[in-house]
């Protein structure tokens, strides 16, 4: 079996994070593997366990969800929770009755048509809270014009005292209000997008566990409109266990490994989950279990360098009586000038309705 083609696909489907197909390259391969990616939290919101197929039998291209299994967390006192099905291949806890505590131990236990599998008892190790989440306003260079393009790099600052926590992982949402620049009923919305990104640090080298200045990402105005209006992340730092930072960092490696993602054998990424009928079975993914701290930071701030990514909307400018056929169907108009008596229309319907990118629901987090 080519182990190698499907580790790539696992890693997309991992770092995605979310309990929908995912599109996957096209390879022949002799079977698929299971795939399992899973957290439990000590937060009061449902933990999630996605159980795949890494690839289906066959020429399809995506992934297979495995349905109708068993699933179930126990602790180190011997008690269990069952998790719920609640889309096909996602089962969630019951964040009333169940979350993890910082200081015990959990497994995963799953019982599938393929078998039953078990992930080792892994540590919820406390989190501290992170100091700060900044930005700097960085220069990214000088356009073809003589312009200044700018950007903003963040950070992320933390530390504990106690020296509880020695691994940390971050990971972040970003969400961004963009408008259209035209008068239109649907002008103002808002993206979320979740990073995809292994961000991590080892601490033990040093004397106290403290993370001064990590780059979380850098956004430039070259290539996009997040920081044009108001910008907010939302970071989620994670306690690790010694063990599942040398899971991640190998997981890591691959990204940074000159050649891509081919380079490395997926046989150095083992995983914490077993098949208890047969041990020898590949099994791609890993069961997390972390206490979690979050800080968001909002940015609205004077940047240089955006491009007119709207400078191509306007397609013809007719009377304002015209009629222009197929309005609303291949057309639509975005200016009304009154007082020259002329309308301009557009062929692509991205400049007449914001809804094409995001959403017009303001979040509840969103200032006014």
């Amino acid at each position: 079996m080519n182990f190698v083609r499907v580790i790539s696909v696992f890693i997309i489907t991992l770092l995605a994070g979310s309990c929908v197909t995912e599109f996957i390259p096209e390879v022949t391969e002799a079977r698929d593997l299971l795939v399992v990616q899973g957290i439990l939290t000590d937060q009061p919101v449902a933990s999630t366990v996605k159980l795949s197929l890494s690839m289906p039998l066959g020429d399809s291209m995506y992934t297979i969800p495995v349905q109708k299994a068993q699933v179930y967390i126990k602790d180190d006192l011997d008690n269990t929770h069952k998790l719920t099905e609640k889309e096909s291949g996602c089962y969630y806890t019951n964040p009333n009755f169940f979350r993890g505590i910082p200081g015990r131990k959990y497994a995963l236990l799953l019982e599938t048509y393929r078998g039953t599998y078990s992930s080792s008892f892994m540590e919820m190790k406390p989190v501290p809270p992170i100091d700060s989440v900044y930005y700097e306003k960085i220069f990214i260079k000088t356009n073809q014009l003589g312009q200044k393009v700018e950007g903003c790099q963040i950070y992320i600052d933390t530390h504990d005292t106690l020296n509880h926590t020695r691994f940390f992982r971050w990971n972040y949402s970003e969400t961004w209000e963009f408008r259209l620049p035209f008068n239109v009923p649907n002008n103002d919305c808002w993206i979320t997008v979740n990073s995809n990104q292994i961000l991590i640090r080892n601490t033990t080298y040093l004397e106290q566990a403290r993370v001064d200045h990590f780059p979380l990402i850098k956004i430039s105005t070259e290539s996009d409109d997040r920081l044009r209006v108001k910008y907010s992340m939302l970071v989620n730092q994670y306690s690790l266990t010694e063990e599942e930072y040398h899971y991640w960092e190998k997981l890591q490696k691959i990204f940074q490994e000159s050649g891509g993602l081919y380079d490395v054998t997926p046989m150095t990424v083992q995983g914490n989950i077993q098949c208890i009928e047969n041990p020898e079975e590949q099994v791609l993914g890993y069961f997390s279990v972390s206490a979690v701290s979050s800080q968001r930071i909002f940015i609205k701030d004077n940047f240089a360098g955006f491009k007119d990514l709207y400078s191509s909307c306007p397609y013809a400018t007719v009377s304002i009586n015209a009629t222009i056929r197929y309005l609303g169907i291949i057309y639509w108009v975005i200016i009304w000038n009154y007082d020259e008596g002329t309308k301009t229309y557009t062929d692509q319907y991205r400049c007449a309705d914001c809804t094409t990118r995001g959403t017009t629901e303001k979040p509840d987090f969103w200032p006014d």
